[in-house]
């Protein structure tokens, strides 16, 4: 009897279906090239036709079901290689088998289909709106005494299970539904597990928060009903810890923290609450991926927060740190924060006394300097309004102190970190689109350089004016053409 006549045979008769079922699942676990043969026939549409009649009667065809799943989740890995979807059907199909289902047999291969496919946002939609999210907290949250033994696939499984839950969460729409304006009941589950002693549901329910708090309206809520000291309590435990699980957690929190900050009016709350103290003490860590979420966190919590950022940039052991990550750090995106945590510190302090303190911390103004070579606009402007503010705060410090150290200072340093070369190499790769600001902001610094003649001859080196007439030829320097030219003149 031809292969596919078996599969006819099985929707009329179990006891074939076990068998073929068992074969099937032997099979395509050691043939590759017959799981593509057998994808191409159509497999998937019988599998669904068996898993409609024998899923009425989950306990009474409990091993049919789990062979069944078992294949169903050796053949979801192929979907992407043969571009093939995850028909709607068939996915509905399998939840309503793992809602209904009473034993880990049938959890388990129900669990690696939605892991495997999870990242797709239509599957992400149907796994949310079906409830799997909440049935997984409840599986989860009932076998939680089999992760805290020795076996490695409980741990693995129940570690797919988290995932799930995590993933379904980057979708904004699954976001939106399962947060429920703060009432939906996966919410309050993520919410609840905060309270875990186990490490990977409390990292879990951490990195879910912080999907949930991707919306202001949401970070907001949640720092009103006190999420975020429950999070300052759970750093201040581990932000001295360097175990590899403790180190998810110190990440967690810290992309939670630092998501909900970004709204103003929970900046002033959340520094109430400790956050500066708490996370303090994890500039000593060394583990990378914890040091790019700290610079964020820093950041975005010190903007517009005057009497947060005077404190962090007084502090001389804190910019020694930045510094030594910024040339040493083997990440691109802390050497690409530091320079502008360090400009947000002295855009944000509105002081000119913390600016001694900067001088005196080696190589942080060329750190700066070296933020104006960076390919993003965003950064370019920042480095010349830290750099102008620099300049003029030191001046005016000098005046004060009826003398010229600091700008002398400013000045050597900037010459040693070849400012000219640097400004000279972003007009020249970027002049052209330059968007008005960013050229108001450039002019407004070199005018604050053109009064030393050291640093003048660093800009001439440079052949800085040549490139400046380039600017002419942008729109966007039209208003400003008499700035520029007496600019150009200076440098000739």
């Amino acid at each position: 009897m031809p292969y596919f006549s078996l599969f006819d045979v099985c929707i009329l008769n179990i006891s074939r279906s076990v068998h073929i079922s068992e074969l099937l699942v032997n099979i395509v676990a050691t043939n590759d090239s017959l799981v593509k043969i057998l994808l191409k026939k159509e497999i998937l549409d019988i599998i669904e036709q068996l898993l409609t009649k024998y899923s009425k009667s989950i306990e009474d065809n409990k091993h049919l079901l789990m062979c069944l799943l078992s294949a169903m989740s050796i053949f979801v890995e192929y979907f992407d290689e043969h571009d093939m979807a995850f028909k709607k059907s068939l996915c509905l199909l399998i939840i309503d088998v793992f809602k209904r289902a009473k034993c880990m047999e049938l959890w388990v291969p129900c669990l690696e289909i939605f892991h495997n496919q999870v990242e797709k946002d239509d599957i992400k939609l149907l796994l949310a709106r079906n409830g799997v999210c909440e049935l997984i907290y409840e599986l989860v949250d009932d076998h939680i005494h089999l992760m805290e033994t020795d076996n490695e696939d409980h741990k693995l499984i129940f570690q797919c299970a988290c995932d799930i839950i995590v993933i379904i969460l980057t979708e904004d729409e699954c976001m939106y539904f399962l947060y429920d304006n703060g009432k939906g009941k996966m919410y309050e589950n993520m919410v609840s597990w905060l309270n875990t002693s186990d490490d990977k549901l409390l990292s879990t329910a951490v990195l879910a928060l912080g999907n949930f708090a991707r919306k202001d309206l949401h970070c907001i809520q949640m720092v009103q009903s006190g999420i975020s000291k429950k999070l300052i309590e759970l750093v201040k435990k581990y932000n001295q810890s360097t175990k590899d699980e403790d180190v998810k957690i110190q990440h967690a929190l810290l992309s939670t923290l630092k998501n909900l900050v970004i709204p103003a009016q929970n900046k002033s709350q959340v520094l109430q609450e400790g956050l500066i103290d708490a996370i303090y003490p994890m500039i000593k860590m060394n583990q990378y991926l914890v040091i790019f979420k700290l610079l964020g966190t820093f950041r975005m919590v010190i903007d517009g927060q005057e009497e947060a950022a005077l404190d962090l940039i007084s502090r001389n052991d804190f910019l020694q740190r930045l510094v030594f990550w910024c040339f040493n750090a083997d990440h691109l995106g802390i050497r690409g924060e530091v320079p502008r945590l360090i400009s947000w510190l002295i855009k944000n302090c509105r002081s000119f006394k913390p600016f001694k303190g900067v001088l005196d911390v080696k190589e942080c103004v060329k750190c700066i300097v070296d933020m104006i070579c960076s390919n993003h606009a965003v950064m370019q402007n920042e480095a010349f309004i830290a750099l102008s503010l620099l300049c003029i705060g030191c001046k005016k410090n000098d005046k004060e102190l009826e003398g010229n150290v600091q700008w002398e200072q400013l000045v050597k340093q900037l010459v040693s970190a070849d400012i000219g070369k640097a400004v000279s190499f972003v007009v020249m790769k970027y002049g052209h689109k330059m968007d008005k600001s960013s050229i108001d902001n450039l002019l407004t610094f070199l005018e604050q350089l053109v009064e030393n003649s050291n640093i003048v001859n660093n800009l001439k080196e440079a052949e800085l004016s040549s490139r400046l007439t380039t600017l002419s030829s942008n729109s966007n320097a039209e208003q400003l053409k008499e700035r520029l030219d007496k600019t150009v003149n200076a440098l000739k």
